[in-house]
């Protein structure tokens, strides 16, 4: 559908308006303001709504009106890319990581806990828990609904702001079980890198090969280690046996 110049102007002002708030003075005479500030509270608290709802940790932690600084320039400065409303708190996260509003109100940890939170959203909500097994060429799959996060904060661990002085490398498995329940573990780095390698493919027995070819830890003691941590995830799920 083709519109005049005219309609595009509208349409285009009234998108602006509904971000920004505000209407450009060539503009001021096609709409009615108090009409228009209806729909522009309609477009920020729905996004605010469901930003709270995907991030209740952190919403609860931003004091000082920093969660409704950081939403209002997400409307206004961001560019929406998907059209549905319930992913839309995942394009939130780069904005709050690209922005580094973590470094500007001095709350270090802020893209780990939107990430922690999102992710748990994202596990629970893929449409399958089995991963694709074409490619496989050992008869062990990761489960698609489980995902290794690399973390600098250990907000799965510890209230957010006590997470400040913490700095450091932590591994957190976020997984999905067979009832939807939603789970976490936190793997010591060994463990991560297994995971890591199971999930590109690797077999179990090229994983301990790879070991005992690099590491002067005792042999049995490293397969062992490994091993328990393999029937873990068969246990769980999170490694599915074909």
């Amino acid at each position: 559908m083709n519109y005049s110049s005219e309609t595009l102007n509208i349409i285009s002002g009234f998108y602006e308006y509904c971000k920004t708030g505000e209407i450009k003075s060539a503009g001021e005479s096609l709409y009615d303001k108090e009409k228009i500030a209806v729909y522009r509270d309609l477009v920020v608290n729905n996004i605010k709504n469901v930003l709270i709802q995907a991030y209740p940790i952190t919403y609860a932690t931003l004091k000082d009106g920093y969660f409704d600084k950081i939403v209002n320039e997400f409307i206004s400065l961001h560019f929406f890319e998907t059209p549905f409303l319930w992913k839309m708190p995942e394009e939130f996260i780069d904005f709050v990581a690209q922005s580094k509003y973590g470094e500007k109100y001095n709350i270090p940890f802020l893209d780990d806990l939107l990430l922690f939170e999102w992710t748990e959203i994202e596990i629970h909500t893929l449409k399958t828990t089995d991963c694709d097994n074409s490619q496989s060429k050992h008869g062990l799959y990761i489960n698609r609904a489980a995902k290794l996060l690399r973390l600098n904060y250990p907000v799965h661990l510890f209230a957010p702001f006590a997470t400040v002085n913490k700095y450091g490398h932590y591994f957190l498995l976020v997984y999905r079980t067979a009832d939807f329940d939603v789970k976490f573990a936190d793997l010591q780095i060994l463990h991560a890198y297994v995971f890591e390698k199971l999930k590109d493919n690797f077999s179990v027995g090229e994983i301990l090969k790879e070991f005992s070819e690099i590491t002067s830890i005792e042999k049995t003691s490293l397969e062992n280690n490994i091993l328990d941590f393999v029937n873990v995830l068969l246990k769980e799920e999170i490694l599915i046996k074909k």
